[in-house]
């Protein structure tokens, strides 16, 4: 298996485009899948409940891979995430605007299918181009007691 043309596909295909086609091909029964959204998951049917989750939120979705390392088993993805705010995202109502993240996704291989994904990426930022979450430059210049009451609303 060439791992780095699989977390390609992976990424770009499946979380990129939300091709659920290519799930069974891709993703292992018992994956563990961590992120900023999802926290810890495992299973195969709970990546795909979020995949169809995410086509509902963030729609015209897609991902740009600036980098990809691969050794071994593991390969390590940096890319660009970008989508439509097209439905109610963690109580954010849908704005139709377009945000972008960047991501790093650290994946484990077995068998040429993903057993482990651990994905990281810049949660704040996506609230902040939805005007969810104050800007770096309100952070700055809020109280230290503005900014904790803030946090904790």
């Amino acid at each position: 298996f060439d791992n780095g043309t699989l977390a390609r596909k992976y990424i770009t295909e499946l979380w990129g485009k939300g091709n659920l086609a290519l799930i069974d091909e891709l993703v292992d029964d018992k994956i563990k899948l961590s992120d900023p959204i999802m926290q810890k998951t495992e299973g195969k049917a709970a990546v795909k409940a979020h995949l169809e989750k995410m086509g509902q939120e963030l729609t015209e979705s897609s991902i740009t891979i600036d980098e990809i390392a691969v050794a071994g088993d593991v390969v390590v993805v940096r890319e660009k995430w970008s989508g439509v705010h097209k439905g109610d995202f963690f109580g954010v109502p849908a704005a139709g605007k377009r945000v972008t993240c960047d991501a790093v996704d650290w994946l484990r291989f077995k068998d040429g299918k993903v057993v482990e994904n651990y994905s990281y990426f810049d949660l704040y930022d996506v609230f902040r181009q939805l005007g969810a979450a104050p800007s770096p430059e309100q952070l700055k210049s809020a109280k230290p007691e503005a900014a904790a009451k803030t946090a904790r609303a």
